[in-house]
């Protein structure tokens, strides 16, 4: 069990190129104006707040590549406990409850659909006639992967959200490194 204050990772260098020329785009609080409405406003399960007050926030750009990222992130086990205790199924389920309409969700299959064709358009010449295989990261419950299987790709994702693993539509894997050695034709990494 974690206790006290949240810990993060700082990276001093480009996520992209490696670059140490850091720009700072803006920083501030977690526990500041608009971020500390967010996570107050925002449901959870275990709340952050108490593990954020004090902590900043920095957002730079690389002068070398333009990559912009967050400066800390929180380490591995900090990041373990937002996607097991604060990420829970009840509060995923009361956070897309306030954007669940059935407009929505045919914009959202339609987009689906419209990225599985174009995908498997793209990737005909690189496949040849074999089986198209989609690698979606950050997969969420496996709506995509469901779309893509439906049209015969084989589809396999990963999402460090244990509550999205739980109750998926799709298996869905912890961690990128659960699929090291597999090929795929095409990875997605949607919002």
């Amino acid at each position: 069990m974690i206790k006290g204050d949240a810990q993060f990772v700082e990276r001093s260098n480009c996520i992209q190129c490696g670059s140490l020329r850091l720009r700072e785009v803006c920083s501030g609080g977690y526990d500041e104006g608009a971020v500390k409405a967010f996570i107050e406003t925002d449901p959870w399960g275990e709340h952050p707040a108490p593990f954020l007050v004090g902590h900043r926030w920095v957002y730079v750009r690389c002068d070398d590549c333009d990559q912009a990222f967050h400066r800390s992130v929180l380490s591995p086990a900090w990041n373990e406990r937002r996607y097991t205790k604060w990420m829970t199924q009840e509060a995923i389920a009361a956070f897309e409850a306030k954007v669940k309409t059935p407009q929505r969700a045919l914009q959202t299959g339609s987009m689906h659909a419209m990225h599985a064709l174009r995908i498997e358009r793209l990737t005909r010449d690189l496949r040849g006639g074999g089986t198209l295989r989609v690698l979606d990261f950050g997969c969420g419950y496996g709506a995509f992967l469901s779309m893509c299987a439906s049209l015969g790709f084989d589809a396999t994702g990963v999402d460090r959200s244990q509550a999205r693993r739980n109750h998926g539509s799709f298996k869905i894997l912890p961690d990128i490194a659960d699929v090291e050695g597999q090929q795929f034709h095409v990875l997605t990494l949607f919002e």
